[in-house]
């Protein structure tokens, strides 16, 4: 993309876009709620930090241009750096909530509302699978809904093409099968097992290998046997015990050919409506300004260092894009959908 386009595109985000809310914080990332001026209409803003990790933004960016094809992954609006020179996913307005809130919460799904959440996020799952991506990060806070009760899977910065010969990343212990821990290679059976212990903790409110002590859950992961007592449902229990087989090449991974899964409706039942307020309170807008991150990458000095990470610059020397290609321009119908 020539830099004129860049420079354009990056002052249309600033000129059309104000953060309203904070929705979360991670390690690389603070994720914002975001309104389009002039307009009703809201987004999702991810926005990195100065010394964010080349490989899990580009495996992201990859797998949500492919995941335009399935209505359970994000619609991606924007990639790339604002005229403030932060790295920035754009994408469509998540405001039902994640599902680690609402496990939290006590939020009252039923059990047929609870298989159409599983249904869902089982049907993403085989889309990626399909493309012969593994997720890698399948938990709670990987899953929310949109408004309309809608699943979105999120955070694909682990994902991992089977292909690609190399190791799963660390997840999120509570979630990660014997083999990941392990450190074996990306596998589709890993994601399944995740799947199997986010369903547990979605209709029992509690995962199925909790523990206080990291070795104390290492050995139940190993060795013991997952607590379901709470799931009344036998065909759920009987789905859950087979996606948590120790062994990866047991594992069941059919799960549409599952009782719980085939009488289950693609129609939301729950509807969380929007979470988020049009407002940040004083105290997160105080806490998010922290997050205004000076750009790492700057003119001369460090021109050497970035194009290590395959970096170039552009005429406005302080801004920079990923050289083969990781900028996404909103097309016509994004334009009209933002600005309509």
């Amino acid at each position: 993309m020539d830099s004129i386009t860049v420079e354009f595109v990056a002052g249309w985000i600033n000129g059309y876009i104000e953060e309203i809310g904070l929705i979360g914080k991670g390690s690389y990332s603070v994720v914002s709620r975001c309104k389009i001026k002039n307009s009703s209409k809201f987004c999702v803003m991810k926005k990195l930090r100065e010394m964010f990790d080349f490989q899990l933004t580009k495996n992201e960016i990859d797998v949500m241009i492919l995941g335009a094809r399935c209505r359970y992954i994000p619609d991606l609006y924007f990639a790339g750096f604002n005229v403030d020179n932060h790295y920035i996913i754009l994408m469509e307005d998540i405001s039902g909530g994640s599902l680690r809130h609402h496990i939290f919460y006590r939020s009252l799904i039923s059990e047929e509302a609870i298989k159409v959440i599983a249904f869902q996020i089982a049907d993403a799952l085989n889309f990626l699978h399909e493309l012969c991506y593994v997720h890698g990060d399948i938990k709670d806070d990987n899953v929310a809904l949109t408004s309309n009760g809608e699943v979105r899977l999120l955070d694909f910065g682990f994902s991992t093409n089977v292909w690609t010969p190399q190791r799963l990343r660390q997840q999120c212990l509570e979630y990660a099968s014997p083999e990941v821990i392990k450190c074996h290679k990306a596998s589709y059976p890993s994601d399944w097992w995740s799947y199997g212990c986010l369903l547990a903790d979605l209709i029992q409110k509690r995962g199925p290998f909790r523990e206080n002590d990291i070795l104390a859950l290492h050995n139940k992961i190993f060795k013991g046997e997952p607590n379901l007592e709470k799931i009344k449902d036998e065909s759920a229990k009987d789905l859950i015990q087979k996606l948590l087989r120790k062994n990866p090449a047991e594992r069941f991974q059919n799960v549409f050919n599952h009782p719980y899964l085939e009488s289950a409706k693609s129609k939301p039942i729950f509807i969380p409506g929007n979470l988020y307020h049009a407002k940040m309170r004083d105290a997160e807008m105080k806490d998010a300004k922290q997050y205004n991150f000076r750009p790492t990458l700057r003119i001369d000095a460090e021109m050497k260092e970035a194009k290590q990470y395959n970096f170039r610059p552009t005429l406005r020397m302080l801004n920079t894009v990923f050289s083969d290609g990781y900028i996404v321009c909103p097309t016509e119908e994004q334009l009209n959908h933002f600005l309509g």
